[in-house]
């Protein structure tokens, strides 16, 4: 029987409240709420030793905590399938060119493709085509967002996978700090403008630079901002949400290069100047770093994909734990994240291997994911309340999706 214990506690606390309020003429009530017993479903666990197994298959996935989360969780899908399933993890670096040099043997049976890949893969005929075993009954059943099986798993009219894990930019900030009254005051005699959360990148940086004690002796955090430009990926992911926020582009229509345009020239002037207001050491960092930094206080603001967000929540490590604020990025311009898993056109072992990416990215799987460290794709997984309290960005990601 569902019990909505999050809701139940919100509502019973609004009355105690209202009786506190206005005891005298305080009506007793009795609230009945509406649950759905359609997702109930009876399984049956099915377990298998070692020696049972059917088949083997080999994935070649990203590293960090989405592999780290999958690999806690597969000996559930052994059990379930009898599957045993291989992780080859690679850094993000490197795994580009190993999807390339899997995709003419049959040696690994899915990749873990980037959303920045997937057009470019997926035009050399790379994966395996699941129109015919992807329907819309079995997306239902994995209960994955339209909106992301569009962007992240279809080319040119055709399934070519399932997204796994979905993300987008935010802005993510130390909402003590804004709410200070003090800093405020500050902050008013200094630009004559209120202090809020930035809406461009203009304003961006000159909250960055107010919360940058080598500017501001009066700062209580070090930097301003986090930055990570390890990789080029890092680094246009930076880049490129400014540059579309002046107004400017890659491309033209004639498919010109114009990053020598006025507008694209102020975009590239805006971020480099970021990096007056972080630490030094940015131009070595990855997105984790940028979370250490982060929790541990040092910094007012990060620009952060949300899949990489949830350490912040952690009490046990974060000294910014329910402190933290989250908002559209400034000129909301985000640079959409993603990845899915594919089926390598040369599988062997084809069935085995959509049974897998079907389990990995379903509605099974949403909420261990997400709680180990991922962010799925599902309805489930942004529709749910306790997740909602537990990871607040979680929602703020999906409703900047269109942007």
């Amino acid at each position: 029987i569902p019990r909505p214990s999050i809701q139940i506690g919100e509502i019973a606390s609004k009355m105690l409240m209202e009786n506190i309020r206005n005891s005298v003429f305080y009506e007793h009530q009795q609230i009945l709420l509406d649950t759905s017993f359609d997702h109930i479903q009876k399984t049956q666990r099915v377990h298998r030793s070692k020696v049972q197994k059917t088949s083997s298959i080999t994935a070649a996935i990203i590293e960090g905590d989405m592999a780290d989360a999958l690999q806690a969780l597969l000996p559930e899908f052994f059990n379930k399938t009898g599957i045993q399933v291989n992780l080859n993890i690679l850094p993000h670096e490197h795994l580009y060119d190993v999807l390339y040099e899997e995709s003419e043997k049959s040696d690994t049976d899915v990749f873990c493709v980037d959303v920045f890949w997937l057009q470019e893969m997926a035009s050399h005929g790379m994966f395996a085509i699941l129109n015919e075993s992807i329907d819309h009954t079995c997306l239902e059943k994995l209960d994955i967002q339209p909106e992301f099986l569009t962007d992240l798993a279809i080319f040119d009219g055709h399934i070519v996978g399932l997204p796994y894990h979905y993300c987008n930019q935010l802005l993510f900030y130390r909402k003590d700090l804004f709410d200070r009254l003090d800093l405020r005051r500050m902050f008013y005699e200094q630009y004559k403008t209120e202090l809020r959360c930035p809406t461009g990148w203009g304003e961006f940086n000159a909250v960055a630079r107010f919360f940058t004690r080598k500017y501001n002796p009066e700062s209580p955090t070090t930097y301003g901002t986090t930055l990570a430009s390890r990789f080029s990926s890092a680094a246009f992911c930076e880049f490129l949400p400014r540059l579309w926020s002046y107004g400017a582009d890659v491309f033209n229509q004639k498919n010109q290069i114009t990053l020598s345009d006025h507008n694209a020239v102020r975009a590239l002037k805006n971020y480099c100047e970021s990096f007056q207001y972080a630490n030094p050491s940015a131009k070595e960092n990855w997105w984790h770093e940028q979370v250490h930094e982060f929790s541990r206080g040092d910094v007012a603001m990060m620009i952060l994909y949300s899949s990489y967000a949830s350490p912040l929540s952690d009490r046990n490590a974060s000294c910014v734990a329910g402190k933290v604020g989250v908002s559209p990025i400034p000129g909301n311009c985000p640079v959409l994240g993603g990845w899915s898993l594919c089926i390598n056109r040369n599988s062997k072992n084809f069935n085995p291997a959509l049974e897998f990416i079907k389990w990995a990215c379903g509605k099974e799987l949403a909420v261990p994911m997400l709680l180990l460290g991922g962010q799925p794709t599902c309805r489930s997984v942004y529709e749910s309340q306790e997740i909602r309290d537990m990871y607040p960005w979680i929602q703020k990601s999906f409703e900047v999706f269109p942007t």
